[in-house]
């Protein structure tokens, strides 16, 4: 029987069905080969990333600043996460790898659930495509926490005003980066204010940290992306070196000459979106706007534009919404693309995340311009009333 995958419970039977499939295969086959099947870099033992963490434990029993040296991670790794996920080790005892891995499954299944909210609202391929690309999959297998920030970004672009503010700041205490989102919230003029305030604060009781994470975030090019991955590509593959400050400026003003779309195909206009739609929009999109142009950053990190998935697919000219949707899952799959294409694929992954830069860059400038005309207006109407 053909399968009309346009059908909601035909979306949603695919999605549960394709989770059950790995999970069985994990079950089975074990965890390597597994992702390996799925075209997943995989490290042994399970949700490697995490492990840093979990070895942060061992290094602070031996009076040792994980952040600079952790002889605990199996792969002698800093732990380049804020030093408040040493707390959390030990409040769930990540000592016990029954508790570990507990709370890594855990983590799985809310970003698991968040992809399937977002299914469900849009009932596109797409979304689903995106749920299952290899930069999803990568996160699931390396347990990495961005999985964790994700599901918190969901749950607060859909909650109310105040919770909101407590699942941003909560998020920027874990992973810094979600500070990012701040320009968002610029027509919630007391509630960006009281986030800016809040995450200074947070950021200043970590500034001791800050260096420390970035110098144990090493700069990759291969299954990564931002300005300073493609500057490290160029010197690596091209003998030639690029200032990723040069490459960022660019990346900008191409942003920019999109948003003035000398040409009709490049109206990335959408139509009008709930707020909700919107907000996740600008969550994805901030970050990853963000984070290309800080720092290079490992390609699980793409899965935060799932959020954007709702608000692109509201773009009203068919060709701008596809290439949008295109280069997504382009992006995301750099390691499918060099299994089909060979050395072209990844090349050919690093121009779509170069041509979606461009793409959510001009996006965020419509936004921003309606949302800076609607505050201006409302001042307006608010003198003539006085």
């Amino acid at each position: 029987m053909k399968i009309n995958i346009r059908k909601p419970m035909s979306l949603k039977f695919i999605f549960w069905l394709s989770w059950i499939a790995i999970l069985l295969g994990i079950s089975i086959f074990g965890w390597t080969p597994t992702w390996k099947a799925l075209l997943v870099p995989s490290w042994s033992p399970a949700f490697a990333d995490m492990r840093t963490v979990q070895g942060a434990l061992k290094s602070t029993a031996l009076g040792l600043n994980p952040q600079v040296e952790n002889p605990g991670d199996p792969w002698n790794r800093q732990m380049n996460y804020p030093a408040i996920w040493v707390w959390i080790a030990k409040l769930c005892h990540f000592d016990h790898e029954r508790n570990y891995l507990l709370f890594e499954s855990v983590a799985v299944l809310c970003f698991i659930f968040c992809c399937y909210r977002i299914l469900l609202e849009t009932n596109s391929i797409w979304a689903l495509l995106l749920a299952f690309s290899g930069a999803s999959l990568f996160g699931v297998e390396r347990g990495n926490n961005d999985i964790i920030i994700f599901s918190l970004m969901y749950c607060a672009a859909c909650a109310p005003l105040q919770l909101m503010l407590l699942l941003l700041l909560s998020a920027t205490a874990l992973k810094v980066f979600p500070v990012l989102v701040l320009p968002s919230l610029i027509k919630e003029k007391a509630w960006a204010i009281t986030l800016g305030i809040c995450s200074a604060a947070v950021l200043f009781l970590m500034r001791g940290e800050l260096a420390a994470i970035r110098a144990g975030t090493p700069v990759y090019f291969g299954l990564s992306y931002g300005s300073a991955s493609i500057a490290a590509a160029a010197e690596k593959m091209l003998h030639v070196k690029v200032s990723p400050i040069l490459i960022s400026a660019l990346l900008v003003a191409s942003a920019v000459a999109v948003y003035l779309k000398p040409f009709r195909f490049l109206d990335l206009q959408a139509e009008r979106a709930n707020e909700r739609v919107k907000r996740l929009f600008c969550f994805g999109a901030y970050i990853f706007l963000g984070t290309f142009l800080l720092n290079s950053n490992w390609d699980y990190r793409l899965i935060f534009l799932l959020l954007c998935i709702p608000y692109v697919l509201s773009v009203r000219n068919q060709f701008a919404r596809v290439a949008v949707l295109v280069s997504i899952f382009a992006a995301a799959n750099q390691m499918l693309l060099h299994q089909l294409l060979g050395v072209a694929g990844p090349m050919l992954s690093v121009l779509a995340k170069c041509i979606l830069f461009s793409a959510v860059g001009a996006m965020i400038i419509d936004i921003l311009r309606q949302d800076i005309g609607s505050i201006l207006e409302t001042r307006t109407m608010t003198k003539q009333e006085i």
